[in-house]
């Protein structure tokens, strides 16, 4: 979801620029009929009808009318474009409700995020080249380092427990995203393809290579790992969401104990202490 390159150039701003509204000097001559939003709203109508793939220069310019060169005194090229498209087409982060709970502020940042995606699910496929630089990427980033520092994490671990949330997002939200083109190509409905990978999972259980996968069908039982969510593929998180909600609801407990325990018994590195080895309540 987030881009970023080394993009120096004499023929006009940085991507960096760009991105926080820095359009330059306007050049001599006529006034041009072209202007960046433009371009950039025309980018993000091919992708959300035919995917980030179906983006070039030489698209988004036959959709405005334009030859391609004209593109060029706007951005530099498309790795340019599709930065600056991913941070306009995505949602900026809600506003937390009133009076919520750091714990309430993050399920709601984690389902928000998530819906997000998966209405703009191409927004999943632009190249990452380092971590959030835009303002709509970096008011995610600040709706989750608000709550998370008020959990008590320090500097280092708010950003590391940020980036894990938003990598999971990301992660489930490109599977949800994949399971509905495979029911859109196939007609075949959750159940099917949940037992269809049941049946998959139980064939390989049977070479006795797996006995842990074989613990956990038996456990599960014949219907394999069971329906998806009563939601649908409508709901917030669709057929993966209760998935979403557990890990989800297990890392903020992990951040709660963390935060609780003396501070002699928590490592450097946001482990356990030395003596919580033996501790049931640690490991």
């Amino acid at each position: 979801m987030t881009s970023q390159h080394s993009d120096a150039s004499d023929d006009g701003p940085s991507t960096l620029d760009l991105l926080w509204g820095v359009r330059g000097r306007p050049r001599r001559g006529p006034r041009p009929k072209l202007d960046l939003d433009a371009v950039l709203d025309a980018a993000i109508g091919v992708a959300d009808a035919e995917g980030l793939e179906a983006v070039t220069m030489q698209r988004v310019a036959r959709e405005l009318g334009f030859t391609t060169m004209s593109l060029y005194r706007y951005v530099q090229g498309k790795e340019q474009l599709v930065e600056l498209m991913t941070d306009a087409a995505l949602d900026a982060a809600p506003e937390p409700p009133g009076g919520a709970g750091w714990r309430d502020e993050l399920r709601g940042w984690v389902r928000a995020m998530y819906a997000a995606l998966l209405r703009r699910p191409w927004l999943l496929y632009a190249q990452m080249y380092g971590p959030p630089r835009g303002p709509r990427q970096l008011s995610w980033l600040e709706a989750a380092a608000g709550p998370l520092r008020r959990a008590g994490l320090g500097a280092e671990h708010t950003m590391a427990v940020a980036s894990y949330l938003s990598i999971s997002v990301m992660g489930m939200a490109r599977v949800a995203a994949e399971l509905r083109q495979v029911h859109e190509e196939s007609g075949a409905t959750h159940v099917q393809l949940d037992a269809g990978y049941t049946g998959v999972l139980r064939r390989a259980a049977s070479t006795g290579r797996y006995p842990a996968i074989g613990a956990l069908l038996a456990e599960e039982g014949p219907d394999g790992f069971g329906p998806p969510s009563e939601e649908g593929e409508a709901g917030a998180f669709g057929d993966l969401g209760p998935d979403l909600d557990f890990a989800v609801e297990r890392l903020l407990d992990g951040v709660e104990a963390f935060t609780s325990a003396p501070a002699g018994r928590k490592a450097p590195d946001g482990g356990d202490g030395a003596d919580g080895a033996d501790d049931p309540g640690h490991g």
